[in-house]
């Protein structure tokens, strides 16, 4: 499960497209599970130099079978 603020979807880049829904799911399926450094990372690139204009949390949680 992801919990996260709407600083992630808010993200801007440096042409002002946003990082969104669609690229943050795309990320997750990307990565084959919820990781938050795969997500952290995939921002990061796609918001390069460009200044946050929000927080940007996130809270992953797992349940592991036992």
């Amino acid at each position: 499960m992801l919990l996260y603020t709407d600083g992630w979807t808010d993200a801007r880049n440096e042409n002002e497209d946003t990082f969104g829904i669609e690229r943050l799911t795309a990320t997750i399926e990307e990565a084959g599970e919820i990781a938050l450094a795969h997500l952290t990372q995939t921002l990061a690139l796609f918001s390069d130099a460009t200044e946050a204009i929000d927080d940007v949390t996130a809270l992953v949680l797992s349940r592991q079978e036992s």
